[in-house]
Parts: structure tokens; sequence; C-alpha cells
């Protein structure tokens, strides 16, 4: 008999031990601190107290899991309740066997809109099964970090967390965005400032109407600043590229890369020495540096709405940070 339930504090010692079997031993999921913190803790949790994870069990056994991470998220003039897909995994005697696709049409039954990026060739064949869109391209912007120095930039500071000020210029800035996370300083301090893995670099502008964050990674090949979040108007964006650039060069990494879709800020990136990342001419910087991986040349991303005005592929603003695709490793 198999059965879905949302899990709670009980199911977190078996669901380690699932990851532990599924994944490896040392994988991310396999702390119990980052479960709280991702999924019982998210600013958005409709759970709370218990975990938006979803467990896939055989009497009382757990053989499948889907994370839930939860959004609240804006639909054209709406802020409804959304949540992005994250390590769907089943046991492997169970693949290709409908399980995939029972943990994803229960996620449909809480949530308002679902949306994920970055994913296998497993998941492609379930969420189309579940009527989810094709699977998009998100774009990959790249600067290599040379031996520039440091350029002067009087329109941006660094900031420690973000306040009510931030709050009322979001107000304004989310009117051009038709469908994405409703970036309030709950998301903001949860998602950055208090993120317990990992320290980002966050640089505001001074008028107090952008800002960009930045991470860190350094392989054993490449070392790399990622931007792993930025939002402005366009005329103020470039500003906020060069303390990228700045950050990059003062930490001796070897480029920067942005993820983004659609194409944004194309003027403010092209102005700054970005351009746009090419893997037929060029596989190298790879996407994944911890460990290398230059198999994988791109992110995917696919969504499903299930309520609210429908959205356009075009309508959306995916970044790296949505989801799990800038976690700890």
């Amino acid at each position: 008999m198999y059965t879905v339930k949302i899990a709670n504090d009980n199911d977190i010692p078996r669901l380690i031990e699932f990851f532990r079997g599924v994944y490896s031993p040392s994988h991310i999921l396999t702390e119990k601190k980052y479960l709280d913190w991702q999924y019982k803790n998210a600013a958005a949790n409709i759970y709370y107290p218990e975990y938006p994870n979803l467990l896939l069990k055989k009497n009382d056994q757990i053989v499948g899991h889907l994370g839930l991470i939860p959004y609240k998220f804006k639909i054209k003039k709406e802020i409804v309740n959304a949540a992005f897909l994250a390590s769907l995994i089943v046991d492997k005697n169970l693949r290709s066997h409908g399980a995939g696709v029972m943990l994803v049409r229960e996620a449909e039954k809480y949530f308002d809109l679902l949306y994920t990026t970055g994913f296998n060739p497993n998941s492609v064949p379930v969420l189309k099964y579940c009527g989810w869109k094709e699977e998009l391209w998100i774009n990959r912007w790249v600067y290599n970090v040379g031996g520039e120095r440091v350029i002067n930039n009087n329109e941006a500071l660094e900031i420690k967390k973000f306040n009510e000020s931030w709050n009322e210029s979001w107000k304004t800035l989310k009117l051009k965005r038709e469908g994405t996370i409703d970036r309030n300083s709950d998301y903001l301090n949860w998602r950055f400032v208090d993120n317990p893995y990992i320290r980002y670099k966050i640089y505001g502008l001074k008028n107090n109407k952008g800002y960009v964050i930045l991470r860190i990674e350094k392989g054993d090949e490449y070392s790399a600043c990622r931007i792993v979040d930025l939002i402005s108007e366009e005329a103020n964006a470039r500003a906020l590229f060069l303390s990228a650039i700045n950050y990059a060069i003062e930490s001796k990494v070897d480029f920067i890369d942005f993820f983004s879709f659609p194409v944004i800020y194309e003027k403010s990136l092209r102005g700054a020495g970005f351009n746009i990342y090419d893997p037929a001419e060029n596989p190298d910087p790879p996407i994944f540096l911890l460990p290398i991986n230059r198999e994988r040349l791109a992110l995917n991303f696919s969504y499903k709405q299930i309520k609210g005005e429908d959205l356009r592929a075009s309508d959306w603003l995916v970044v790296k940070s949505d989801g799990d695709r800038d976690r700890a490793y």
C-alpha cells in the first residue's frame, strides 16, 4: 500500500536514512540543520511546524521524496502560494512505475503554481505526463576576470540586512515583473542574510532601488563569483554589475556568471563586459565547479500554473537562487 504524506519531526530521522541510501552518506540533505532551514523554517512555509516535504511510503517505509521549497509568488497583481520542486527521488525499483507522478500530483493539490530548474532527464517524462510546460533554457552570462583594476563605483554599498525601506522600494520594482518570487525583506533575509551555510556578499544601490547578491565558489580548476540574484531598474543595473566585478577582482576569481530567464539587463551586462555563454563555442568555464562537471552545459526550467491569471514564459523572472540550484554542497 503506497501513501503520500507531509513530513513531520518524527519522519526526519528515517528521511535522512533514505537520503543516505539514494544519494550518499555525506549529502547535504542528510543534515537536519539544512532540512530545517531550507524547508521547515522557510519564510513562506504554509505547513509549519511540519515540513513542506512529500514522502512516498510503502507501508511505513519511505521509498520516495519530493521537496517543496515554498514561496510567496507574484502573478500579475496577485500574491499566491508557490513551490519550487526539489530533490524528486524514488527508490530505484519504483522508477518508471508512476511513483514520481504520484508525488508531483500530490504537490499540485496544495499550491497555485509549481516550478523547478536544473532538473535531470529522468524528471522530464514525469513533468510532461503531469502537464507541465515544455522545458525552457536559462541564459548564462559570463565575465572573464583578468588583470583589471578595481573600478570606481560610488552608486552602491555593502548591506547586511533588508528592512522596511526595501519593502517600500520593492512595491515599485515588482510592478514590472509579472511572475517572480515576492522579494520582500522576510524572504531575502531568510534566503541570504540568515543562510546558515553560505556567506553571501550583498551590495545595494544607495537610492535603495536595487541589490545584487554574490557568492564565491572555489574549485580545483576554476574559481567563480556567482551573481545569484539581482533586482534593479535597467538604468541602475550597471552599478550593481560593477560591484560584482570589483568583488570578483578582490576575491581573485577566474570568472563571474549570472543566470536569468528571460534575457534581462542585456544593455547593462554587455556594457559591463559580460557575454552570453555558448557551450558550442567554448564549454569552459563549466557551470558546475564543485566538483567539475563538463557534461551539463545548461540549466533548464519548467512550470505548471494551477490557479491565477495565465503567465507566458516571457513574463517570468528566474535566477540561480530560485529553489536549490544555489545550495551548499
